[in-house]
């Protein structure tokens, strides 16, 4: 069964239809003398994971608790922050995907979540530093040097390629392509021409090389026999021609940027914050508890229940 990534964004159920079996006025968590209902929030589920509204609906709790205390302590957010927001975290791609989103959800709902967002992550920045300062917590020179010679691996850059290439399944082009590229030394221009992967034609592919995260290969569609003979080649080698099952691939590639091992001073700092935060950390579940034990909070589980299951379906499978 197909799983999907959990999007939750407080945004409207009546935008994507997700779980319209439930009305959108039900209510499914009160927080203190606050009721949140079905219209607040939208969940792409995991379909086999019967467990998964709630653990995403007690996620949601604990933020909106946070949020609401940032509320209340008088933090605010400035246009200027959700602009800056919108272009770190969803246009990441020096693309307009805010824009694209705008499509499909109201930009009310929209900007209350980034809003919310970004009360959340100020509240709990607040709290990390009134625990540095009350707790006195450093990080020394040598724990840095000593974590950094012990995990060396985990800020290494693996090697990676970038390439394009003429994807053929027709068999009897593989020779017209030869001739081709032969003739013009316009890869690109040929990939235009000949390559029937048209999503793919033009544009120069980037990769990481082994190991490779698998859901790269899935995302980008490249068989892994492909990628490994990519990082086989060296630069100025020209075109290179691998069979991948009954498909012919033409490679050109454009650059290899090899294994790069950063040195300490590079990445002191990234260490240095790493290690604070894993010091902060039992602090700010203490921090969390008590601000959850403060608020009344109480899920109506049953509802939850109800739609996951509905009546008769426990019959069926335990009659079947």
């Amino acid at each position: 069964m197909k799983r999907y990534r959990i999007l939750m964004l407080w945004l409207m159920l009546a935008c994507t239809g997700t779980m319209s079996a439930l009305a959108q006025d039900t209510v499914v968590v009160e927080i203190g003398n606050e009721s949140i209902t079905m219209t607040g929030v939208t969940l792409l589920m995991l379909e086999d994971d019967p467990t998964l509204l709630a653990r995403v609906l007690d996620k949601y709790v604990a933020d909106k608790i946070i949020v609401n205390q940032a509320k209340k302590e008088g933090l605010q957010v400035t246009e200027e922050e959700i602009q800056k927001y919108i272009n770190e975290n969803i246009n990441t791609k020096g693309d307009d995907r805010y824009k694209k989103f705008l499509e499909i959800f109201p930009e009310k709902v929209l900007r209350d979540y980034i809003t919310d967002t970004i009360l959340r992550n100020k509240r709990v920045e607040q709290e990390r530093q009134k625990i540095v300062q009350e707790h006195k917590i450093t990080v020394t020179d040598a724990e840095v040097s000593q974590h950094y010679v012990k995990n060396i691996k985990k800020y290494t850059r693996p090697p990676q390629v970038r390439f394009q290439y003429i994807l053929l399944q027709d068999a009897k082009k593989v020779a017209e392509v030869e001739k081709a590229l032969k003739e013009s030394p316009d890869f690109e221009e040929l990939a235009q021409k000949y390559s029937e992967d048209r999503d793919s034609v033009g544009r120069v592919n980037f990769d990481t090389g082994p190991p490779r995260p698998r859901f790269l290969l899935e995302r980008d569609g490249f068989p892994a026999a492909l990628l490994d003979e990519v990082f086989k080649m060296t630069p100025g080698e020209g075109v290179k021609k691998v069979k991948v099952g009954e498909i012919t691939i033409f490679i050109k590639l454009i650059q290899l940027i090899p294994l790069y091992e950063p040195p300490l001073g590079e990445v002191k700092e990234l260490i240095r914050k790493e290690l604070e935060a894993q010091e902060i950390e039992p602090y700010i579940q203490e921090w969390f508890r008590n601000i959850m034990n403060q608020t009344p909070v109480e899920f109506k589980v049953s509802l939850i229940r109800d739609y996951l299951q509905p009546p008769g379906e426990e019959e069926t499978k335990s009659g079947g």
